[in-house]
Protein backbone atom coordinates (compact mmCIF):
# COMPACT_ATOMS: atom_id res chain seq x y z
CA UNK A 1 0.00 0.00 0.00
CA UNK A 2 1.37 3.00 -0.93
CA UNK A 3 1.61 6.74 1.09
CA UNK A 4 -1.27 8.43 -0.94
CA UNK A 5 -3.21 5.27 -0.51
CA UNK A 6 -2.56 5.46 3.13
CA UNK A 7 -3.65 9.19 3.45
CA UNK A 8 -7.15 8.83 1.40
CA UNK A 9 -7.85 5.80 3.93
CA UNK A 10 -7.22 8.17 6.64
CA UNK A 11 -9.44 11.20 5.36
CA UNK A 12 -11.92 8.80 5.02
CA UNK A 13 -11.47 7.28 8.59
CA UNK A 14 -11.77 11.03 9.47
CA UNK A 15 -15.04 11.84 7.88
CA UNK A 16 -16.62 8.16 9.74
CA UNK A 17 -15.11 8.48 13.20
CA UNK A 18 -14.74 10.87 15.85
CA UNK A 19 -11.88 9.09 17.20
CA UNK A 20 -9.75 9.29 14.01
CA UNK A 21 -6.22 10.12 15.00
CA UNK A 22 -6.42 7.25 16.74
CA UNK A 23 -7.45 5.07 14.30
CA UNK A 24 -5.18 6.38 11.30
CA UNK A 25 -2.41 5.63 13.91
CA UNK A 26 -3.74 2.03 14.00
CA UNK A 27 -4.02 1.94 10.24
CA UNK A 28 -0.30 3.41 9.49
CA UNK A 29 1.11 0.93 11.99
CA UNK A 30 -0.53 -1.61 10.19
CA UNK A 31 0.79 -0.59 6.55
CA UNK A 32 4.40 -0.09 7.86
CA UNK A 33 4.48 -3.90 9.79
CA UNK A 34 3.14 -5.11 6.27
CA UNK A 35 5.58 -3.48 4.26
CA UNK A 36 9.09 -4.04 6.78
CA UNK A 37 7.62 -7.73 6.30
CA UNK A 38 7.66 -7.69 2.51
CA UNK A 39 11.07 -5.86 2.96
CA UNK A 40 12.57 -8.67 5.10
CA UNK A 41 11.23 -11.37 2.99
CA UNK A 42 12.32 -9.96 -0.22
CA UNK A 43 15.59 -9.15 0.95
CA UNK A 44 16.34 -12.99 2.52
CA UNK A 45 17.54 -13.64 -1.32
CA UNK A 46 19.57 -11.28 -1.38
CA UNK A 47 21.99 -11.65 1.37
CA UNK A 48 25.32 -13.39 0.67
CA UNK A 49 25.60 -17.38 1.93
CA UNK A 50 29.00 -18.94 1.31
CA UNK A 51 26.93 -22.16 1.80
CA UNK A 52 24.97 -21.18 -1.99
CA UNK A 53 28.33 -20.53 -3.52
CA UNK A 54 30.50 -23.23 -5.64
CA UNK A 55 33.93 -23.81 -4.13
CA UNK A 56 35.61 -21.61 -7.01
CA UNK A 57 33.13 -18.80 -6.09
CA UNK A 58 33.91 -18.67 -2.59
CA UNK A 59 38.04 -18.63 -3.32
CA UNK A 60 37.40 -15.62 -5.78
CA UNK A 61 35.71 -13.99 -2.96
CA UNK A 62 38.19 -14.62 -0.11
CA UNK A 63 41.16 -13.86 -2.78
CA UNK A 64 39.61 -10.21 -3.45
CA UNK A 65 39.02 -9.51 0.03
CA UNK A 66 42.42 -10.56 0.70
CA UNK A 67 44.14 -8.32 -1.61
CA UNK A 68 41.53 -5.11 -0.89
CA UNK A 69 43.52 -5.45 2.87
CA UNK A 70 46.71 -4.34 0.91
CA UNK A 71 44.94 -1.29 -0.02
CA UNK A 72 45.42 0.07 3.27
CA UNK A 73 42.19 -0.96 4.32
CA UNK A 74 43.03 -3.54 7.28
CA UNK A 75 39.02 -4.06 7.75
CA UNK A 76 38.76 -6.63 4.59
CA UNK A 77 41.13 -8.27 6.57
CA UNK A 78 38.89 -8.94 9.49
CA UNK A 79 36.05 -8.95 7.72
CA UNK A 80 37.76 -11.80 5.38
CA UNK A 81 39.17 -13.81 8.46
CA UNK A 82 35.68 -13.89 10.32
CA UNK A 83 33.28 -14.66 7.40
CA UNK A 84 35.75 -17.23 5.71
CA UNK A 85 36.90 -19.03 9.50
CA UNK A 86 34.26 -21.70 8.63
CA UNK A 87 34.94 -22.63 5.38
CA UNK A 88 39.14 -22.83 5.82
CA UNK A 89 38.39 -24.67 8.96
CA UNK A 90 34.93 -26.30 9.99
CA UNK A 91 33.75 -27.96 7.06
CA UNK A 92 34.41 -31.13 5.20
CA UNK A 93 37.07 -30.82 2.82
CA UNK A 94 37.29 -29.26 -0.44
CA UNK A 95 40.05 -28.51 -3.34
CA UNK A 96 40.26 -25.12 -2.88
CA UNK A 97 40.02 -25.02 0.65
CA UNK A 98 44.05 -24.79 1.39
CA UNK A 99 43.74 -22.02 -0.98
CA UNK A 100 41.02 -20.05 1.16
CA UNK A 101 43.02 -21.52 4.98
CA UNK A 102 46.28 -19.70 3.20
CA UNK A 103 44.07 -15.87 2.44
CA UNK A 104 42.24 -16.54 6.17
CA UNK A 105 45.52 -16.76 8.15
CA UNK A 106 47.03 -14.11 6.35
CA UNK A 107 44.24 -11.86 6.42
CA UNK A 108 44.34 -12.76 10.20
CA UNK A 109 47.36 -11.97 10.75
CA UNK A 110 47.87 -8.94 8.60
CA UNK A 111 45.39 -7.58 10.78
CA UNK A 112 46.84 -8.24 13.95
CA UNK A 113 49.43 -6.74 12.63
CA UNK A 114 47.42 -3.38 11.55
CA UNK A 115 46.35 -3.55 15.25
CA UNK A 116 49.55 -3.65 16.97
CA UNK A 117 50.73 -0.67 14.09
CA UNK A 118 47.93 1.51 15.41
CA UNK A 119 47.99 0.80 19.22
CA UNK A 120 52.47 1.64 19.44
CA UNK A 121 51.24 5.11 17.05
CA UNK A 122 48.86 5.79 20.05
CA UNK A 123 50.39 4.75 23.23
CA UNK A 124 53.79 6.58 21.52
CA UNK A 125 51.99 9.63 20.21
CA UNK A 126 49.95 10.37 23.59
CA UNK A 127 53.36 9.86 25.42
CA UNK A 128 55.92 12.23 23.11
CA UNK A 129 52.96 14.45 21.88
CA UNK A 130 54.61 17.21 24.02
CA UNK A 131 58.24 16.64 23.04
CA UNK A 132 56.84 17.30 19.25
CA UNK A 133 56.41 20.59 20.09
CA UNK A 134 54.27 22.18 17.06
CA UNK A 135 53.89 19.11 15.06
CA UNK A 136 52.40 17.39 17.50
CA UNK A 137 49.50 20.26 18.03
CA UNK A 138 49.23 20.01 14.32
CA UNK A 139 48.55 16.27 14.41
CA UNK A 140 45.90 16.89 17.07
CA UNK A 141 42.09 17.50 16.90
CA UNK A 142 41.80 18.85 20.12
CA UNK A 143 44.48 20.22 21.90
CA UNK A 144 44.21 19.29 25.87
CA UNK A 145 45.61 22.62 27.48
CA UNK A 146 47.99 23.36 30.32
CA UNK A 147 50.81 20.99 28.98
CA UNK A 148 52.89 23.96 28.03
Amino acid sequence: MSIPETRWRCEQFHQSRTNANNGCQIINAQIHSDYEESTVESNKGNMVSLEKKSPEERLNICRKYYFGGFAFLPLLWLINAIWFYKQAFKVEPYPQQAQIRTYVIRSAIGTLAWLLIIIIWNVLFQVFRTKMGPAGDYLTFVVPRGYY
